[in-house]
């Protein structure tokens, strides 16, 4: 599911072109959890249409923004995976059965639960980061924990770059998602600084020409003007179709 989505997010980041599916379609499946052996239905996308994409990579359209994910309503594991590894899940037993966590499965979304029991596991932090970047477009129109979760993925994204290189894709797709989260936080000069330095990456090509380097003066003119708003990535940034 993650490989899957970041997949995405870096074919459109670096400028290619996206094939659209058809219009956003749930169903409803039947799942045993792999943890507690409970029966119960839950409700998944299988498909969808993408339109574009905001500065923050959450498609635009009807297209699940993000993946809806089974959750157990009884231990409350997130199933992420068909398959998860029996080691795995006998530590996040050790996780999910803790009062923090059953406090938080009460009023959580099932992404933010998630990060918590990727952190739990020792995740790759840009694992946790796209993980929470995603609780976030879940709770948007809850101002206290978008904040709460926007600043979490910040610090992961950082966490995840600190052991990486800028000529990585995964790493120039976290630092644009960090300076946007940033720029929306109200972190205006964190942001403007970010992307300043971007610009001073001579060796990272994407940063100086293409959608990229679009995407940053883009991003310091929202900046100059005191936006903290969400905003889609302009169509004139895509590569056209040859």
């Amino acid at each position: 599911m993650f490989r899957r989505i970041v997949a995405l997010a870096l074919i459109l980041t670096l400028g290619l072109t996206l094939s659209l599916a058809q219009a956003r379609r749930p169903m409803r499946v039947k799942v045993t959890c792999p943890l507690c052996g409970h029966h119960f239905t839950a409700i998944v996308d299988v498909s969808g249409t993408m339109f574009g994409r905001r500065l923050d990579l959450k498609p635009i359209g009807p297209y699940p923004a993000p993946w809806m994910i089974p959750v157990c309503p009884k231990c409350h594991l997130v199933i992420y995976s068909r398959k998860i590894p029996a080691a795995d899940l006998a530590r996040i037993k050790t996780l999910v059965n803790t009062p923090g966590y059953r406090a938080l499965a009460k009023d959580s979304p099932s992404y933010y639960l998630l990060s918590r029991i990727f952190r739990h596991l020792n995740r790759d932090a840009l694992v946790v980061a796209h993980t929470l970047l995603k609780a976030s477009w879940q709770v948007e129109h809850q101002a206290k924990k978008w904040r709460q979760y926007a600043v979490e993925a910040v610090t992961c994204f950082d966490q995840g770059m600190a052991k990486r290189s800028p000529q990585e894709g995964r790493w120039q797709v976290a630092v644009m998602v960090a300076g946007d989260l940033e720029r929306r936080l109200g972190r205006l000069a964190a942001a403007k600084a970010r992307f300043k330095k971007l610009k001073g990456l001579k060796n990272v090509p994407k940063f100086q020409t293409g959608i990229l380097a679009k995407i940053i003066d883009y991003q310091l003119e929202l900046i100059a003007k005191g936006d903290s708003r969400p905003h889609p990535i302009p169509k004139s940034f895509y590569r056209k179709r040859k």
